[in-house]
């Protein structure tokens, strides 16, 4: 697990910089570091990826920034915003899942373990809405649909305890889902 608090707390370089130019700063930053970024795990390495991922935590910016965040083209500031989550408790996964494009698979890894934090899988028919075909082919997305999927079943809402029984889904089933 990686704190955000302290990057959040970071100096901003110049004194007219406003959060907002930090934060598209630190983007950019990590875009240009794209050839050292070959798995979602990498961009933790990444000191202005975590930083920046701190700052949409942090409360410069609004619920509704981190939303916008989330659907942005591209991978690092997406992929900021699924990890600020974590620290986010005025998101809500109704609003961040369907306020938004379908996730790539960099910005699924930070959502799957948001989503996993959450203390129940009522999130699951929003997710459901992002599914594509490309999830099953991707071994790596597939495993965290699967890992998701049983978490879920053994974490289903407490008022619809019943709710996510998928004792006979099978992964063809759940491919069909699209």
């Amino acid at each position: 697990e990686t704190s955000l608090g302290a990057a959040a707390s970071a100096p901003i370089e110049s004194a007219g910089e406003s959060a907002r130019d930090r934060l598209y700063r630190l983007r950019r930053e990590v875009d240009q570091q794209d050839d050292g970024v070959q798995h979602p795990d990498d961009l933790l390495r990444i000191a202005e990826f975590r930083e920046g991922a701190a700052l949409l935590a942090s409360a410069q910016f609004a619920p509704a920034d981190v939303i916008e965040a989330l659907g942005t083209p591209g991978y690092a500031l997406s992929c900021m915003a699924a990890l600020a989550l974590r620290e986010r408790s005025d998101v809500t996964a109704q609003a961040a899942l369907t306020a938004t494009m379908p996730f790539g698979g960099y910005p699924l890894r930070f959502l799957f373990d948001w989503l996993q934090a959450q203390p129940d899988a009522r999130a699951l028919p929003w997710l459901l809405r992002h599914a594509r075909g490309w999830w099953w082919d991707a071994q790596g997305v597939r495993q965290r649909v699967r890992d998701y999927l049983q978490w879920a079943q053994a974490n289903p809402p407490p008022d619809a305890p019943d709710a996510m029984a998928f004792d006979e889904l099978s992964d063809d089933a759940i491919q069909d889902i699209e």
